[in-house]
């Protein structure tokens, strides 16, 4: 069982800050932001070195499922989309110019919680103490987040051709005025080669620009994860389970008047 320590903190944008230029010099590292949304009393939630991890390469649910009930803790991690081949008779033959693998879960040495004025820390205590933990606060306090003029190299290619790119819309064109569809989702891969970025200074930069409710910077040993999205996709509550997306979906009334109505 985790124990917690609360600080208080005065200037919590500034400790934001500090938090995540701190974390990131971890290997394992996870610092999620929900730039007040209404609702939420957490302003930050951050994972911060690794206790014990998973990495499967096959049987991935099954052993995420004995890993979260070994635990009996926080878990923080992410499912990458191939896993789908897992669920369903599919398979993919797309390449992998990234690397993360399939899954990915662990098990933090350290536990923040930024919210109300103050900062709650939690730890084990097979593996840390209270007086590491002042230490740890007073280091994060202390350190420097500035960084000034980050070099950043990024040249951004798509990897579809314009003109593939069009004549591709037209087939879907075509298959939508048959009524062999009636909606697709077409997706292009936009990369690049060679890019040198900073990561914590990117992650804010983009932070700034769009302010999302569920905005994520996760680093896994020399790979980062940067996210600012607006769609919630899953919540346990209880016994309950919460799926917000935002593809124009509506929920279903409570008889048919309402279902035509909410269609309308």
């Amino acid at each position: 069982m985790r124990q917690f320590v609360s600080y208080p903190i005065s200037e919590i944008e500034s400790f934001k800050k500090k938090l995540l230029y701190f974390g990131q010099q971890y290997k394992h590292f996870s610092f999620l932001i929900s730039n007040h949304y209404p609702g939420s009393n957490t302003e930050v939630i951050a994972a911060i070195d690794c206790i014990n991890e998973i990495r499967p390469k096959s049987n991935c649910f099954e052993i995420l499922k004995q890993f979260y009930h070994s635990q009996h803790d926080w878990l923080f991690g992410f499912l990458s989309y191939d896993l789908k081949n897992e669920t369903e008779n599919l398979f993919s033959e797309n390449p992998d110019n990234i690397g993360f693998p399939l899954m990915h879960f662990f098990s933090p040495k350290y536990l923040f919680f930024i919210g109300n004025k103050q900062v709650r820390i939690g730890f084990l205590s097979e593996h840390s103490s209270k007086k590491e933990i002042d230490k740890l606060f007073l280091a994060v306090i202390n350190s420097d987040f500035q960084i000034q003029n980050p070099k950043i190299q990024v040249s951004v290619i798509p990897r579809v051709s314009e003109e593939k790119y069009i004549s591709t819309l037209s087939q879907i064109k075509h298959h939508i005025r048959r009524g062999d569809i009636y909606e697709m989702n077409y997706c292009i891969e936009f990369f690049s080669k060679k890019t040198m970025i900073e990561p914590a200074y990117t992650f804010l930069k983009l932070n700034n620009i769009s302010q999302t409710p569920f905005a994520l910077f996760y680093r896994l040993n020399d790979k980062y994860l940067i996210c600012a999205s607006p769609e919630r996709f899953l919540k346990k509550s209880g016994r309950k389970i919460i799926s917000q997306p935002i593809k124009g979906t509506i929920r279903r009334g409570k008889n048919t008047a309402e279902d035509n109505y909410l269609k309308h």
